[in-house]
């Protein structure tokens, strides 16, 4: 895709307008627009796991620059960022693959964490 050499992590929206990427440090949200062939910075921060909504009018993602490590939801129509819970009490290993977030077919979030155990656990969190 025209200037992506320094993005990662594609995530086509539902719809197939848009593509959203993460530039190479994570700081930056950036948006394709696929009708205009160009790319649109959406939202600076440090994220990961990010994911589409499934009306494609918000990503979801991880946002851990403030050492807070907050799930975020930012509207692809403006930008804003909207911190909805903090991950700061979740433990973490060394690994960077123990940990995962996503989205359920119903956009609740889904928390994975990986401690080498055989139980399943859930969690009931509301956000708007």
């Amino acid at each position: 895709m025209p200037e992506s050499g320094s993005l990662f992590s594609p995530r086509c929206s539902p719809d197939g307008r848009y593509i959203a990427a993460l530039s190479a440090d994570s700081t930056k949200l950036m948006l394709y627009d696929i009708e205009k062939k160009s790319w649109t910075q959406l939202a600076v921060s440090k994220f990961g796991f990010e994911n589409w909504s499934r009306d494609g009018k918000f990503l979801y993602a991880e946002d851990y620059a403030d050492k807070t490590d907050d799930l975020v939801r930012v509207n692809v129509a403006n930008g804003k960022v909207e911190r909805l819970f903090s991950l700061k009490d979740v433990t973490r290993g060394f690994d960077p693959w123990e940990f995962w977030i996503g989205l359920a077919p119903d956009d609740s979030a889904l928390l994975m964490r990986d401690k080498s155990t055989q139980e399943i656990y859930s969690l009931d969190v509301r956000f708007p």
